[in-house]
């Protein structure tokens, strides 16, 4: 899952290394497997991973490339491989087997346009050392994660909240956007549940500069997907070759793989897809201790699609 920090300070009384360290700590549970730093004048960043592509210690974070470039990646980029081979095509070479140094170094070739070229989930930041500029990215839906605080002291991101709280304080609640979390249970849009913590949008990236001039830009938009006209025949038959990619695509990993199985339509249709592939899936359903119990259901279920089950009593 990884985590990802940083602050742009403004006040010369912030201390930047115990900020981030704070930070960090916070995020643990999103990365067990190793944490890491990065300062520079008055910017710190920070990271915790999960680690799922290369598991070695060449692959931590934050990522240096050619002594300009620094990475901070949370997410899978699930056509790595193919972007990899792509860059070695162009001159590229590569210590790591990781998909983050296919980010970094796509950025190196591609700019801000690099996320356009990547399938996958992601919340990530890049600054470059020459430019003295940091941009955030957000994947096309929003799948990962990544809020931001911009105040007269510093600017500060993280992929939760609870960090940014730590090092900015002084945070109050947002009443407007009570009424959309208890009828939706989550806050719409850009608002969070906290004055000046804003999320950043779906599809979005932000550039920020050390001074904390900063501007937001869509790359991406749902609603600029143009409306094709397919028979029935069509949708099905496109539909399964996208769902059994899509299937595929994410059981790319180094680490062991699992599947949260419900009883319902999504999760099973997931598991269906991949079993047919790999005998070995282990797939795990919690019990809720409540009537809408679905852990019965779900073993039947992997019985049938003849995969590993686990019920986790709650």
């Amino acid at each position: 899952m990884c985590g990802i920090n940083g602050v742009i300070s403004f006040n010369a009384n912030q201390n930047l290394r115990d900020s981030i360290k704070n930070m960090n700590s916070l995020l643990k549970h999103r990365g067990p497997d190793a944490d890491g730093d990065y300062f520079y004048k008055n910017l710190g960043l920070g990271h915790t991973r999960l680690s799922i592509i290369d598991l070695s210690i060449s692959a931590n974070q934050p990522f240096i490339d050619e002594g300009r470039y620094i990475l901070i990646y949370n997410g899978e980029t699930y056509n790595f491989k193919e972007l990899r081979e792509e860059l070695i095509g162009r001159g590229y070479q590569f210590k790591t087997n990781s998909d983050t140094e296919v980010v970094l170094k796509l950025y190196r070739e591609y700019g801000k346009d690099c996320v356009n070229k990547m399938n996958g989930i992601f919340a990530f930041a890049i600054f470059d050392l020459e430019d003295e500029k940091l941009l955030l990215f957000r994947d096309r839906l929003g799948v990962k994660p990544l809020y931001y605080s911009h105040s007269p002291d510093s600017f500060s991101f993280s992929s939760e909240i609870k960090p940014i709280i730590r090092v900015q304080r002084g945070f109050s609640v947002n009443d407007s956007a009570i009424p959309s979390y208890f009828k939706y249970r989550y806050t719409a849009g850009n608002e969070t549940l906290f004055k000046n913590i804003q999320s950043l949008g779906p599809g979005e990236y932000l550039e920020i500069d050390l001074n904390g001039k900063y501007s937001i830009e869509k790359y991406w938009d749902l609603h600029q997907i143009q409306e094709t006209d397919f028979s029935k025949e069509e949708v099905i038959e496109k539909f399964s070759k996208l769902f059994t990619s899509s299937c595929n695509m994410q059981m790319i990993s180094d680490a062991p793989l699992g599947l949260l199985m419900s009883s319902g339509v999504d999760s099973v249709s997931i598991a269906s897809c991949i079993s047919k592939t790999n005998k070995n899936l282990d797939a795990y359903t919690m019990d809720l201790n409540t009537k809408y119990d679905e852990s019965i259901k779900a073993k039947l279920i992997a019985k049938q699609l003849e995969i590993n089950h686990k019920t986790v009593k709650l």
